[in-house]
């Protein structure tokens, strides 16, 4: 029974897979994570990127994880992220050999080991460890946000970019039911992080948080901060920038939806303060860690100064330009109506900063704070590793967790993440005293999501609204003591996922309005199951 247990969820990613065409929305709705649906898609050849073919003709050289993460510059985890596993079905060939089985086995042990000294700090008095809960629900995550002002309050314009010449544009706007474009208008607390803002923006045009995402500057704004240089470039991330290709487990460690609840409820906490977010990637030393691994593994060679060179030498898979997700809406946006900084003094004022965070991390003591993000690498990634396991061989996993740790597996699981809450707590000084606030230098960002639909969503700030001091509104008001953003204003019908970006959705919406009515009747009851209709929600009720 546990054999099929692990064959069918196997076999359902693969499945989801084929029917979505979404490494993440194959996770979701198999209630596994993004880097075990990626790994049973590589193992099964049927997905892949320069980053995995990269990794796998380095494995298939024999080379180790330690000696590809370090010819590549990148940790450990970002390297196994991109291995097969050993068990393929379909005829897959078997790809796990007994160096990596012996490597699993030592994860393992390592696991177990890191089990029993956290058992034991806490039953020590002195052990600095909390007391595990019993359950998933009490794992909640620690509030990561910085202590910024939230007495701000942003008006926000979010339009969906679509491409259309005139004659389609026109079409479009009568079968969307729009009058200038697919649109939204929200209010949103000042603190809030570009990353809470995702999950908004998902919830506000009708996605599921299905694909990958990120946000970026204009393209005239990045090349003015970087000059498209490295060196600049490297000294705002961590700040405004992140570092590309950083570990997905890192990275995508809040992405915990699971089927069992409603896919709204999920976003609506995300997008709710306290906005939750502990990638430490996008911490100024988490970065500055990344970056020293990228020069490391530059260093054979001379070293590239545009970010072009830079691009070509390390063949990064994301996008330079893509935005820290820490960073909130204070401090990145500035009022249309307020003059921004003279770019020279912008970029010596936050350099200035970024030194003096600098000069404070050199003069503190580093040993606690570098040993508890080691410790929270450690069991984020041994994390990972038993839930893989339990899903892959459940009956050999319950076996190991009883004989080694005398718990069942599930028991092993709960104590991770509550390990985990520790460790996050002990490192959120990476988020607050050793951070960087910036002046608010634009007035526009874009929101880029699916990389295969291209949809694009461009931010522009309508008003900034700071609320104690103005004749406040009760949605300004309530805005700002709750924490949760309030859509004002709607034009045009949501979208959805996987329907061909925006010349994929016209063409559904052109189908439902005067297609083959067979043709029709599928493509709507499709629709439906992505959570899609054809009524248009009151604004209000859009968040």
């Amino acid at each position: 029974m546990a054999e099929d247990v692990r064959q069918d969820l196997y076999e359902r990613i693969v499945r989801e897979y084929q029917l979505t065409h979404s490494v993440r929305e194959a996770a979701h709705r198999c209630g596994t994570s993004l880097v075990t649906a990626q790994r049973v898609l590589i193992t099964e050849g049927l997905w892949r990127s320069k980053r995995s073919e990269e990794i796998g003709a380095l494995w298939a050289d024999g080379k180790t994880v330690a000696e590809i993460a370090a010819a590549l510059g990148v940790s450990e985890n970002s390297v196994r992220a991109y291995l097969p596993y050993s068990r393929g079905k379909y005829g897959a060939v078997e790809t796990m050999d007994s160096n990596q089985s012996r490597a699993f086995r030592t994860r393992m042990q390592k696991a177990e080991a890191q089990m029993r000294q956290l058992h034991q700090q806490a039953s020590d008095p002195g052990g600095r460890v909390l007391q595990f809960p019993g359950s998933a629900a009490e794992n909640e995550p620690v509030p990561v946000s910085a202590a910024l002002p939230s007495d701000l309050v942003y008006h926000l314009r979010l339009e969906l970019a679509t491409g259309y010449d005139a004659r389609d544009q026109a079409e479009f706007l009568r079968l969307a039911r729009a009058e200038r474009g697919i649109s939204r208008e929200i209010l949103a607390p000042g603190d809030m992080t570009l990353h809470g803002l995702h999950y908004a923006i998902q919830r506000l045009f009708g996605w599921q948080n299905s694909h990958l995402h990120h946000f970026s500057l204009p393209q005239a704004d990045f090349a003015a901060v970087t000059g498209h240089k490295v060196q600049p470039y490297w000294e705002l991330c961590g700040i405004l920038f992140r570092v590309p290709d950083t570990d997905p487990i890192d990275r995508c460690w809040d992405d915990d939806y699971r089927p069992v609840q409603s896919v709204k409820t999920w976003l609506a906490r995300k997008y709710t303060r306290p906005f939750r977010r502990l990638s430490m990637a996008d911490t100024l030393i988490g970065a500055m860690d990344e970056i020293s691994n990228i020069r490391e593994a530059l260093s054979q060679s001379k070293t590239p100064r545009s970010l072009t060179s830079l691009q070509r030498d390390f063949a990064f898979e994301e996008d330079l330009n893509s935005l820290n997700e820490g960073v909130a809406l204070a401090e990145l946006l500035r009022a249309p109506d307020a003059p921004a900084m003279p770019l020279p003094l912008w970029q010596r004022e936050t350099q200035q900063k970024r030194q003096a965070v600098l000069d404070a991390w050199s003069a503190a003591p580093q040993e606690e704070l570098r040993e508890a993000m080691r410790q929270l690498r450690t069991w984020r990634s041994s994390y990972q590793d038993w839930d893989q396991a339990l899903w892959l061989d459940p009956e050999e996993t319950q076996r190991q967790a009883q004989a080694q740790l005398h718990l069942p597996a599930e028991a092993v699981i709960h104590r991770h993440l509550a390990a985990i809450r520790h460790w996050e707590a002990q490192v959120l000084p990476l988020t607050q005293t050793y951070r960087v606030s910036m002046t608010p230098q634009f007035d526009t960002v874009l929101y880029h999501y699916d990389y295969g639909d291209s949809w694009m969503v461009r931010l522009t700030v309508q008003a900034v609204y700071d609320v104690p001091q103005a004749a406040a509104s009760a949605a300004l008001t309530a805005v700002r003591e709750t924490g949760k953003p309030l859509c004002i204003a709607a034009d045009g019908l949501s979208v959805m996922d996987d329907c061909g970006g925006a010349e994929g959705y016209l063409h559904f919406l052109r189908l439902l309005d005067h297609g083959d009515p067979e043709a029709a009747a599928e493509a709507r009851e499709w629709a439906r199951e992505m959570g899609w209709n054809s009524r248009r929600k009151k604004p209000e009720n859009m968040l």
